[in-house]
């Protein structure tokens, strides 16, 4: 009975990374059509193949410079020898202009021995035309999606705070509102019960890089949550001050309703 069960639970898993995959791959065809894809991986093969003629015809002319070669040359050192395991699409954003539209993909390449680059492609798009803006290659220790990876491992005193504010307030907010609705009030309960349970002020903290942003009008359910696009991008936490958990809380005597007393006959 077990081996069954254990079958379909791999299925089921199974099913859902594949979705999770598909709607990924579809998202970025959305923002990205994939034909401008394309273009963007032959620009790294004929990087990677030394094909810098057909690569310098697509430059912007701001970077069609003396050194250009060169610098073409020590870009091409960086792509390892070894065929090429996987290339992933792990970033793709898009500008809409008057007369253009410009792209940046990120790119992931995967190669034997443990050998990642990590490379990104800025071009722009007019009349069907395409301009190259920016081009880089970067060699990273690890494949992207565990550069990512939610770990106490090597973090900072932040990481550990964060996290447990992230704890911390919305037990906090969810306890308040439980004592909102135990307290008898004469009316405007429910916008007590919204105010309540909502923080403001969001701090976003990328738990990868430790760098965090304030967004003074803003606002976070229970105070806190978190997000993460996809698997490649960084886990970022959001916290808030439970600033109407806080006034209810101390408001909360003079706001309930005194109860007559029962007395027995």
């Amino acid at each position: 009975m077990l081996l069954p069960k254990l079958k379909i639970c791999f299925l089921f898993v199974s099913v859902l990374v594949l979705l999770a995959a598909c709607s990924q791959q579809q998202l970025i065809n959305k923002i990205v059509p994939e034909q401008d894809q394309q273009f963007a991986k032959q620009a790294f093969e004929q990087l990677q193949q030394g094909d810098y003629a057909t690569l310098e015809a697509h430059l912007d002319s701001e970077l069609q410079t003396a050194d250009i070669h060169s610098t073409f040359i020590q870009m091409t050192a960086q792509f390892p020898k070894v065929p090429i395991q996987q290339v992933n699409i792990i970033g793709a954003h898009k500008l809409e202009l008057p007369n253009q539209t410009q792209y940046h993909l990120t790119f992931e390449y995967e190669y034997p021995q443990q050998q990642w680059l990590l490379n990104d492609l800025i071009f722009k798009k007019k009349n069907d035309q395409i301009t190259i803006m920016g081009l880089h290659v970067t060699p990273i220790d690890a494949a992207t999606r565990h550069l990512n990876d939610f770990t106490f491992a090597g973090k900072g005193i932040l990481n550990y705070v964060f996290f447990t504010l992230a704890i911390i307030i919305p037990i906090f907010v969810i306890y308040v509102l439980i004592l909102c609705i135990r307290t008898p009030m004469e009316k405007r309960k429910w916008l007590w019960l919204i105010f309540i349970s909502l923080g403001f002020t969001r701090i976003l903290f990328n738990w990868t890089n430790g760098q965090f942003v304030f967004q003074p009008f803003s606002f976070q359910l229970l105070g806190a949550g978190f997000e993460q696009t996809n698997t490649y991008s960084p886990l970022i936490l959001q916290i808030a001050l439970p600033i109407g958990a806080i006034i209810f809380l101390y408001r909360r005597r003079a706001l309930a309703v005194s109860q007559p007393k029962k007395q027995d006959i």
